[in-house]
């Protein structure tokens, strides 16, 4: 021991309060010392003997709080289990029910990305004491999310949706919003005639879910999808020949068709079609013939 108190003439002994108001902050630096110790002047010392000097520094306070432990022999003789104990007795005491409101309301940010929005959340919810926290955990990812888009993509899923394939999908849809955004300011400095039309989807399996409406499109009844994600009008190429003719009298188009992931979709040629919904007025609208499947998508422009 002569050695060592040697070595620690002149260096700052551990200590700390523990009926300091900030008592968690000053924990945090006692322990930062104390491991500096540990690793310096004491790195050649047996770890039990560790122990010893942190119940020395940790103070007659600090030695109270051990003694309501149940520790092994074996734990008593290693750090870990002290500073794991230490490190929980000096936690803030969480208010849950502060920290349920902080969840229901805690939104993503502008730009911040979807994990960092679910850390964030994950986070907050370990304090909310909940039952099933990763059902509110989907609700809170769902409902506070800055995207419509991606909001509509999960409302699509059924019951069992799971809190790792809700951030899964959100993630896959930023990254194709993303995607088609950097596509869109590409192609902005593009002629107008080698333009980029982008949909959100096109093809749908299940009609229950979508907007689904009927209108006629020069007095042919046609069941077509409202895609506000959209920014034209798109018909399969076998609605079109069904109801209008053969694809040779379509107008030729330099257009390029975006989907869903970025893909490009082949493009027949546009028409031009009369549109009216129920008794409203018709109006003339540009549809672009695809090598698609599902409804017609009566994209945003016309929505409007």
């Amino acid at each position: 021991m002569a050695t060592h108190a040697a070595t620690f003439t002149n260096l700052e002994v551990p200590a700390i309060d523990w009926s300091a108001p900030d008592v968690s902050h000053q924990y945090t630096e006692f322990q930062n010392l104390c491991e500096l110790y540990f690793a310096g002047p004491l790195a050649d010392t047996a770890a039990d003997r560790h122990v010893k000097y942190l119940l020395l520094w940790a103070g007659r306070e600090g030695r109270q709080i051990t003694d309501s432990w149940t520790l092994t022999e074996d734990e008593k003789k290693k750090l870990k289990p002290y500073w794991d104990r230490f490190k929980k007795h000096v936690q803030p005491k969480s208010n849950f029910r502060l920290a349920r409101h902080e969840l229901s309301s805690t939104r993503q940010l502008k730009e911040e990305p979807v994990d960092v929005f679910v850390r964030r959340l994950q986070a907050i919810g370990r304090d909310c004491e909940y039952d099933e926290l990763d059902e509110q955990l989907i609700d809170a990812l769902i409902f506070e999310l800055n995207s419509a888009t991606v909001q509509k993509k999960l409302l699509q899923k059924d019951k069992y949706l799971t809190f790792e394939q809700a951030i899964t999908t959100a993630r896959l849809e930023e990254a194709t919003l993303k995607q088609i955004s950097s596509r869109q300011k590409v192609h902005e400095t593009k002629q107008q005639d080698d333009e980029s039309l982008y949909f959100h989807t096109l093809s749908v399996n299940d009609k229950s879910k979508e907007a689904v409406v009927y209108l006629k499109l020069n007095n042919v009844r046609i069941q077509c999808k409202l895609d506000t994600g959209a920014e034209g009008n798109v018909m399969s190429k076998e609605t079109f020949v069904q109801n209008f003719g053969p694809l040779q009298q379509l107008k030729r188009s330099l257009t390029r068709i975006i989907a869903y992931g970025g893909h490009t979709v082949q493009h027949y040629g546009m028409c031009t079609l009369s549109v009216r919904h129920k008794n409203q007025d018709p109006v003339t609208c540009t549809f672009h013939v695809t090598n698609s499947t599902g409804p017609t998508l009566i994209g945003l422009p016309t929505c409007h």
